[in-house]
């Protein structure tokens, strides 16, 4: 045996000797059989590797330790993933598991969405294609919205009743909703955000028993998408609940 292999071979004795002892004030986790003699041949083929530059450095024991954590944390994720597998199949061959995509419902209603109370509904009445809303806005108090120049606007309309036989409290604004339009199944885009009473993202008001009232989003789109309407999605959207209905 050379000097040169046996200064390897002795360092490799020497930091094994080392992960057994205590390094710089802090105590070494104690190893298991395997895990000491993975750490040999870990350091017998780091200084082999640092020799091979003409290079000398001890192995690191911290380093070592974290390279076994990591290989036993990939052989126990590993293990749980073939368990799990192994439970699905079972004895009787493969289970076929359905996962939701992207586009499935996580609620199942406007009403689950916004989280109304028993008996308050929300339904979709229809579109209008308009330059300005509301169109008789010169006879009306408040805010009108005009579409830009080349652009129409597109009003989603819907109904809010209160069904009950008391007051009900309907708060959209602070359920900080996103409004998803989608328009001939390319156009996609957030509602307008406006000061109408009646939008649906701002609407924060009390119903009477019995009470109806329309609510509106709008979007801004083309002169040529405007008169080729064809369908109309709708994509509700915040921290905890999703939803997206087919309007047209």
């Amino acid at each position: 045996m050379t000097g040169r292999n046996k200064n390897i071979v002795c360092g490799a004795l020497l930091c094994t000797m080392m992960l057994s002892m205590t390094a710089c004030g802090n105590e070494i986790p104690n190893l298991t059989e395997e895990e000491s003699q993975r750490v040999g041949e870990y350091a017998a083929v780091t200084l082999l590797k640092y020799d091979a530059n003409n290079r000398s450095r001890l192995v690191d024991p911290e380093m070592v330790i974290a390279k076994l954590e990591k290989e036993a944390a990939r052989e126990a994720a590993k293990a749980a993933q073939e368990e799990a597998k192994a439970e699905e199949t079972g004895s009787t061959g493969t289970t076929e598991v359905t996962m939701p995509t992207a586009q499935e419902d996580i609620t199942a209603s406007m009403e689950e969405f916004f989280g109304l109370p028993e008996g308050v509904s929300i339904t979709y009445e229809d579109y209008m294609v308009t330059d300005s809303y509301p169109e008789d806005w010169a006879t009306d108090e408040y805010f009108a919205l005009d579409a830009s120049t080349g652009k129409k606007l597109l009003v989603l309309r819907f109904c809010l009743t209160n069904g009950t036989e008391q007051e009900e409290k309907i708060d959209l604004l602070n359920t900080n909703s996103r409004y998803i339009i989608t328009v001939n199944d390319s156009i996609r885009a957030n509602a307008l955000t406006t000061m109408l009473p009646n939008d649906m993202s701002t609407y924060e008001e009390t119903l009477e028993p019995g009470q109806s009232q329309e609510l509106v989003l709008l979007l801004e789109v083309n002169e040529d998408v405007a008169g080729a309407v064809q369908t109309i999605a709708l994509r509700l959207k915040n921290a905890s609940n999703e939803y997206t209905i087919q309007l047209l």
